[in-house]
């Protein structure tokens, strides 16, 4: 990951070890708070950087744009709650979607199966 970023730093940007922790750090507030409403906008304000230059630092890092990464990990709780028995509703609404139909539809996207369809492998 460092690596990645050494490689493109840009003339006047801040140290690649300030940049890795502060991907670190907004990875642990995602992690925190992915059950709820986060935005680009959201983490630029929570952070104090730009949003493209907040974009650029996490998809040098990571590999993936910001919204990417949050469907990810709120599928990945997805499937942690499904295998547990939580209705899909309840799912839904736990890993931070607005609407179950659209949680429905990310998931049968992402996962090639729908949530119910998943929980069902899982017994």
């Amino acid at each position: 990951m460092l690596a990645r970023l050494i490689n493109t730093q840009e003339e006047g940007s801040p140290p690649m070890v300030e940049c890795e922790a502060r991907v670190n750090e907004i990875i642990h507030y995602i992690h925190e708070n992915y059950n709820s409403s986060i935005s680009l906008e959201n983490l630029s304000k929570e952070f104090f950087v730009s949003k493209s230059r907040l974009s650029q630092i996490f998809k040098d890092a990571t590999g993936f744009s910001i919204g990417d990464y949050i469907i990810t990990y709120r599928i990945k709780r997805a499937c942690s709650f499904l295998q547990s028995g939580m209705r899909v509703q309840d799912v839904s609404e736990a890993v931070g979607f607005r609407t179950s139909t659209h949680f429905i539809r990310t998931f049968k996207k992402r996962m090639n199966c729908s949530p119910g369809e998943f929980a069902k492998n899982s017994e």
